[in-house]
């Protein structure tokens, strides 16, 4: 989640337990800059990639669950 603030910096937290394995807070720090943003509250639930931090910085892209079905029928070739 993140919350823009006009001024105080950027402040990181994680849930309990998550720990960020894909990216470190130099790079958030980083990626958060490279979109002007200096003031922000940004809290993780998961161990986001810097992919999720874009699409969260974005805010354009939402992801819908989906089911694929594959017919049996659709795998033989005669």
């Amino acid at each position: 989640m993140l919350k823009r603030k006009d001024k105080g910096g950027v402040t990181i937290t994680t849930s309990h337990g998550v720990e960020l394995t894909n990216m470190s807070e130099d790079t958030i720090r980083a990626i958060l800059h490279e979109y002007r943003i200096n003031s922000c509250d940004l809290t993780l639930k998961c161990n986001a990639t810097i992919d999720d931090l874009i699409d969260i910085i974005e805010g354009n892209r939402i992801y819908v669950p989906c089911i694929y079905v594959l017919n049996k029928i659709d795998a033989i070739s005669i």
